[in-house]
């Protein structure tokens, strides 16, 4: 019974360690008493075979290669391992319809008028591409002139908004002047009627003046000049209205050419 174990067990370890060792594979065939062994390679191919078929008036391409419509099925070579870009492109008047990868529908998968598949690693793969005619404006002749448009709203809109502010501006700029010609135009008119009432102050004191003089020299007594101010006086006076004047009229042209 010892031995029958012994040996049980040897034989666990042996197929233990066999386990965690590479082995290589080969064949070895007896032919008349002679031998020879034969080894078993595999060879690994870097694309495989796709099955593209389009249906309508466009095109397909995908590395590099272009495949238009026309033909029932083409056999278009993909690389192995890796996502390959299938690009597509309508003819002026058609449209993208449909794209099936396998049977499945992933035209919402589609972006730009690009479909990119998952890698594969066996042939087999189908593509089918189906246009339909449309409008004859392609995605993108819609998006520039949807861009176009909103260009143009947007240059309209900022060319009123700015039409508005300048008329705003004027209306301003015109309340503005005609305020200060009026507020100038009424300091005038108060100057001139300032003037005018002192002229008529003077002119009244001299022709009281005037009277009593006569009268005095009706009654025999004259009054010498002699340090009588009063010419003086209007004439300062008069001085002084004009120069208020002057300086009034030169205010308001200064104002009105700052306006205009």
């Amino acid at each position: 019974m010892s031995i029958k174990r012994w040996i049980t067990g040897a034989a666990v370890f042996v197929l233990s360690v066999c386990l965690f060792l590479p082995a290589d594979v080969w064949a070895q065939e007896q032919t008349s008493g002679n031998s020879s062994s034969t080894t078993i390679s595999a060879q690994v191919p870097e694309s495989h075979e796709a099955a593209l078929i389009i249906d309508g008036q466009g095109s397909v391409a995908v590395n590099g290669q272009s495949y238009k419509s026309g033909t029932a099925s083409v056999q278009v070579q993909i690389p192995r391992l890796e996502e390959t870009a299938w690009k597509i492109i309508p003819e002026e008047g058609w449209e993208l319809a449909e794209v099936r990868y396998n049977g499945k529908d992933v035209t919402g998968e589609v972006s730009d008028y690009t479909y990119i598949a998952e890698p594969v690693y066996e042939d087999g793969t189908e593509v089918r591409v189906v246009f339909a005619e449309g409008s004859g404006e392609s995605e993108t002749e819609q998006a520039t002139e949807e861009n176009e448009s909103e260009t143009e709203q947007t240059t309209e809109g900022s060319e009123s908004e700015t039409e508005q502010a300048t008329e705003e501006n004027e209306s301003e700029t015109e309340q503005t002047t005609e305020s200060n010609e009026s507020e100038t135009e009424q300091a005038t008119e108060g100057s001139e009627s300032e003037t005018e009432n002192a002229m008529e102050t003077t002119l009244g004191k001299d022709a009281g003046s005037g009277s009593q003089n006569k009268g005095n020299s009706a009654s025999g007594t004259d009054s010498p000049e002699t340090g009588d101010s009063s010419s003086l006086y209007l004439w300062i006076e008069i001085s002084l209205a004009s120069l208020s004047a002057a300086v009034g009229m030169v205010f308001l042209q200064y104002r009105k050419k700052k306006s205009k």
